[in-house]
């Protein structure tokens, strides 16, 4: 996305399917198929001349002009919701505890067997439930 992507820093509508997806597409959208069945995306405005008040303030401007939602609600999007967490802590490991195999076992339940990760996932299929 931005300046070096296929957007050319336009702007565009991006739609990520999964593996082997056959279903409908938006029309003029740019298209990318995963390697796995869930997915996530970290976007992070960079704004030319560093983190002044002015570039702040444009950078969240174009935060909030992203929608992000499934290919169902296309027709409708739902608002979409942001949170500021300047200054708040963001835990975002997982517990290691017990609940940890229980977490892999739903991750590797729900995910395509990548070629590359086979030797690994037989590994971790040992866990069970």
């Amino acid at each position: 996305m931005g300046a070096n992507g296929r957007d050319g820093g336009r702007g565009a509508t991006y739609l990520l399917v999964p593996p082997n997806y056959d279903g409908p597409l938006l029309p003029n959208a740019l298209v990318y198929e995963q390697e796995t069945n869930h997915g996530w995306v970290a976007l992070r405005p960079i704004m030319a001349g560093g983190a002044t008040k002015e570039n702040l303030a444009k950078a969240t401007a174009l935060t909030k002009q992203i929608k992000i939602y499934p290919l169902s609600k296309a027709a409708a999007p739902p608002e979409m919701k942001f949170v500021d967490l300047y200054g708040k802590l963001l835990e975002m490991t997982s517990k290691m505890d017990g609940t940890i195999y229980r977490e892999i076992h739903e991750m590797i339940d729900q995910e395509v067997a990548l070629d590359r990760d086979l030797s690994m996932m037989g590994l971790l299929a040992r866990i069970g439930p």
